[in-house]
């Protein structure tokens, strides 16, 4: 009987292991690179890593646009857009982005941050974060955004 306890306890000890290895979060590192042109038009999904998610669209989620704020020299630029994976899901992803307007060159455009805030499906409960680079095009219609970081997903 008491190597049937035993035998019980190691059994329920594995399965309760195995279900934590299950439920354990994915890091994996992910970047997304979008062309957003200022009239309005679709814009360029250039390349993406983000698991499960093959085709991208993006979406300002403020109609508003972006919120921007002048600081002496400095120009700051801070919004959210939806990104939707089709099949996989959609999620929020929160920037903040500063430019130096007296030395743009040294920076190359804007520089920041973002974050995940929300997201469906496959994003549910997903948590990310990172550094976002961006590049005006030459003629001033759109800019060239490059977001790279870590997206940890619980499903």
């Amino acid at each position: 009987m008491k190597s049937l306890t035993v035998a019980i306890i190691i059994l329920l000890g594995l399965v309760a292991v195995q279900a934590m290895a299950v439920a354990r979060p994915t890091a994996v590192k992910v970047t997304i690179v979008v062309n957003t042109h200022f009239n309005g038009d679709p814009a360029e999904v250039l390349e993406i890593t983000v698991p499960g998610c093959t085709t991208l669209t993006t979406t300002v989620t403020d109609q508003s646009g972006p919120q921007h704020k002048e600081l002496g020299s400095m120009d700051i630029f801070t919004g959210e857009k939806l990104f939707d994976c089709e099949g996989a899901g959609t999620f929020i992803l929160e920037y903040r982005a500063t430019t130096d307007l007296e030395k743009p060159d040294v920076w190359g455009g804007d520089v920041g941050v973002w974050k995940v805030t929300d997201g469906t499906g496959d994003f549910a409960g997903a948590q990310a974060h990172g550094r976002l680079v961006g590049t005006a095009f030459e003629d001033g219609s759109g800019i060239t955004d490059a977001w790279s970081g870590v997206m940890t997903l619980r499903n």
